[in-house]
């Protein structure tokens, strides 16, 4: 099992998952704070599967790690608040860790 620390760009993805847009350039966001006030887990929460699967993807691929899509994923209550068991259609599965300040943690099972 493979784990790694981001950074997640959440607000970055949000206005495209939003918008149905294309995504933007790659930035990277502040890993401590949070000054726009967010509370990334509700926001993540609040979207339409098909939009938190957009945020999961980029979490991913922002991971390094090896997703071509993401073809479902279910809250990981058992784990704690911000966390979701991420199925790709490849088969491979992953899970992400959000913070309330927009850090992630994705964690591979291969």
């Amino acid at each position: 099992m493979r784990q790694i620390l981001i950074p997640v760009t959440l607000l970055a993805a949000l206005p495209a998952a939003c918008s149905g847009g294309s995504e933007p350039a790659a930035e990277p966001a502040p890993a401590a704070e949070n000054s726009s006030g967010l509370n990334y887990i509700a926001e993540v929460e609040k979207l339409p599967q098909e939009q938190q699967n957009i945020v999961f993807i980029r979490a991913i691929r922002d991971a390094r790690r090896e997703c071509q899509g993401v073809v479902g994923s279910v809250k990981a209550t058992e784990v704690g608040p911000g966390a979701w068991r991420v199925r790709c259609t490849d088969g491979g599965g992953h899970l992400i860790r959000i913070s309330a300040n927009g850090d992630g943690r994705v964690t591979s099972s291969r």
